[in-house]
């Protein structure tokens, strides 16, 4: 199965759910350099981001990808479920809103 996420207890709440991929930066340089992308053009690439603390605190869910594929073949599922179960709920709020607004 393989994969790892971590969702923030509290979220997501509003109309929308930011999701991180963490890739640690040695192992991303890595796999740029891999597609063609010099240590240097990936430096500059990364100095242009937000900070990469600061992203990964304001997303409700991770996704490690610090592994190889199938471990984040197995993230990605996990995340597929969680968002489909996400969304399951929040139709069954929104209809138990709909029917109480239209009830009272």
């Amino acid at each position: 199965t393989g994969g790892e996420i971590n969702a923030s207890p509290n979220a997501p709440a509003g109309d929308f759910v930011l999701v991180y991929v963490d890739t640690p930066a040695p192992l991303r340089y890595e796999r740029l350099a891999l597609r063609g992308v010099p240590g240097e053009d990936a430096a500059i690439l990364d100095s242009w981001q937000f900070p990469e603390n600061k992203k990964k605190e304001a997303c409700d869910i991770v996704v490690d990808n610090s592994r190889d594929l199938p471990w984040l073949e197995g993230g990605a599922k996990k995340l597929l479920d969680l968002l489909l179960r996400l969304s399951v709920a929040r139709r069954k709020q929104a209809a138990r809103l709909i029917t109480k607004s239209m009830r009272g």
